[in-house]
C-alpha cells in the first residue's frame, strides 16, 4: 500500500516537472533572442563610438 501511494506521488511530481519543461524551453529561447538583441545594440554602439572618434580627430 505504501509503495502504491509513493508511486502515485512520484508520478504527480514527474508530471509537474514534465509540464514545466515547455515554459523553461520558452525562457531559454527568450534569453537567446535577448542575447542577439544585446549583440546588435553593442554593434551599433561600437559603430557610433568609431564615428565619434573619427569626428573628434577631424575637429582638432
Amino acid at each position: 500500500m505504501l509503495l502504491a501511494v509513493q508511486t502515485g506521488e512520484i508520478a504527480q511530481y514527474a508530471q509537474a516537472v514534465s509540464a514545466a519543461i515547455p515554459a523553461v524551453e520558452r525562457e531559454i529561447e527568450n534569453l537567446e533572442r535577448f542575447e542577439r538583441l544585446v549583440s546588435g545594440v553593442a554593434a551599433v554602439l561600437d559603430a557610433a563610438d568609431d564615428a565619434v572618434r573619427v569626428a573628434t580627430l577631424m575637429c582638432r
